[in-house]
């Protein structure tokens, strides 16, 4: 789930910080790679002891609830557009990286909620669908950023899909149902 708001959400940065505030497009896909992998160093290994701590089902939703509020604020940043400063938008981008980065969690639900012998078709269907929709995302992102002449509907869209993606984490069950 959270890898489907990630590739759907994340494509963006670089463009953003192009289009807003000037930055020149090395700059900015170097300011994109820090912000998308850097927090997935310490994020990834925190997922996993929260898990262990609070429970697999609570460190997903959290991930979850958290991607879906700094989404939100990305919103709020879109809506302001210049008069918050870059630097201040790249630290959001490093929060928002550190609880997207947590997708990993969402793998074992796959052996939790079906067979065994299943665990890896499932899987396979779930990375098949997050690769279309990454690949389909900055097209249709492209589609109301050129509508619209603002990034405030591509922000609105991944903050819904991180809050379904929350209330969906909500509904699932900590040991194996089958």
């Amino acid at each position: 789930m959270d890898a489907l708001v990630d590739r759907a959400d994340w494509t963006w940065f670089a463009a953003y910080l192009n289009a807003v505030y000037g930055i020149n497009v090395r700059s900015a896909g170097l300011l994109w790679a820090v912000a998308a992998t850097a927090p997935a160093f310490i994020s990834q290994p925190v997922g996993g002891f929260l898990s262990d701590r609070i429970g697999h089902v609570r460190a997903v939703a959290g991930a979850l609830l958290m991607t879906a509020i700094t989404s939100v604020g990305f919103v709020i940043l879109a809506v302001l557009g210049k008069a918050v400063p870059w630097q201040f938008v790249l630290a959001l981008a490093l929060v928002f990286s550190f609880f997207v980065n947590m997708w990993v969690l969402a793998w074992p639900f796959t052996t939790m909620m079906f067979p065994t012998s299943a665990g890896g078709p499932i899987g396979g269907f779930m990375n098949t669908f997050a690769q279309l929709v990454g690949a389909a995302a900055p097209v249709v992102s492209g589609y109301f950023i050129d509508k619209t002449g603002s990034y405030v509907m591509v922000f609105v869209i991944g903050a819904g899909c991180a809050f379904v993606g929350f209330i969906a984490a909500l509904f699932l069950k900590e040991r194996r149902v089958i």
